[in-house]
């Protein structure tokens, strides 16, 4: 409630959906300089997981280990600061 307060009409809001990666992919597109993310921003929210939890007999391009996911995972929210 408080950001809401105080970034109202301050802050533009840009949602970058990435249907079906994994952070294999992303991180691998951030190593390449792809544009996700703008110059300036003052906030940042990372929903990642759902698609590195697939089984890996159930889709083994898309499953990523659990030690790997999280080394991922440090890199991109290093990446985001």
């Amino acid at each position: 409630l408080e950001l809401t307060k105080r970034y109202l009409r301050r802050c533009d809001v840009i949602n970058r959906g990435l249907y079906g990666w994994n952070t294999r992919w992303l991180k691998m597109a951030m190593e390449k300089n792809v544009a996700f993310l703008p110059p300036q921003m003052h906030f940042g929210t990372l929903l990642m997981g759902s698609n590195d939890a697939v089984l890996r007999d159930m889709n083994p391009g898309q499953h990523v280990p659990m030690d790997e996911f999280e080394q991922n995972l440090l890199y991109i929210a290093a990446e985001m600061l």
